[in-house]
């Protein structure tokens, strides 16, 4: 039997009950992501995210660094996922410039991709995506200091039910790159295709796909 969601809207977010006391009932990508146990953790008013990796690639003579984190929300509830912005911690909107990239992309979705109306609905959301300095292009410039903070204390605001919910992801830790990261989802499309590319998708195995 499931749970139907009624609740929606920045007034009425409901803290009532959380999704983990409902484990047999989620969605595989929510259990997946309650598996997930030794990740850096970030949590905010009604969203959570893990930090998979932060890993430093040469792309084409050009450090990136390449993002892979899950979203997921907190609360048993009807939930719409609207936007994902990016901005520093320390920084503020004196660095928007930095994160242009994945905020073009992200900061809007469109509400009915990612509408969950019961409980069995709610995705854990992987969200791969890169930064790197494009400051001659987007005519900008930032200290070393700037650039290091720019990338290990970054704000995720998700807009949630019509709320922004700031979660800041502190002190992250970026590694180079070797092979164990070789099934990373942008590295395997800069391998086939030498483009970048940022994704949201569902935290499941490409396989669990292919069996529904």
């Amino acid at each position: 039997m499931h749970i139907l969601l009624l609740s929606y809207g920045c007034s009425h977010n409901d803290t009532s009950d959380k999704l983990i006391d409902h484990y047999d009932e989620l969605n595989v990508s929510m259990q997946n992501y309650f598996n997930e146990k030794d990740l850096p953790t970030f949590t905010g008013k009604y969203v959570e995210v893990k930090v998979k990796n932060i890993i430093k690639y040469n792309f084409n003579g050009k450090d990136t660094y390449i993002y892979d984190v899950i979203i997921a929300p907190i609360y048993n509830q009807k939930t719409v996922i609207s936007g994902i912005r990016l901005s520093s911690v320390e920084y503020g909107k004196e660095t928007d410039k930095f994160y242009y990239e994945p905020n073009d992309s992200y900061e809007k979705l469109k509400k009915g991709n990612y509408t969950y109306e019961s409980i069995d609905q709610i995705l854990a959301n992987e969200y791969q995506f890169f930064l790197a300095d494009y400051s001659e292009q987007y005519g900008y410039s930032l200290t070393a200091e700037q650039f290091e903070s720019c990338l290990t204390n970054i704000c995720m605001t998700v807009t949630i039910n019509d709320y922004k919910d700031n979660v800041e992801l502190t002190n992250l830790q970026v590694v180079d790159y070797s092979d164990e990261f070789a099934d990373n989802e942008i590295i395997k499309i800069i391998t086939k295709e030498n483009i970048l590319h940022s994704s949201i998708h569902a935290y499941v195995d490409i396989d669990w796909y292919g069996d529904k």
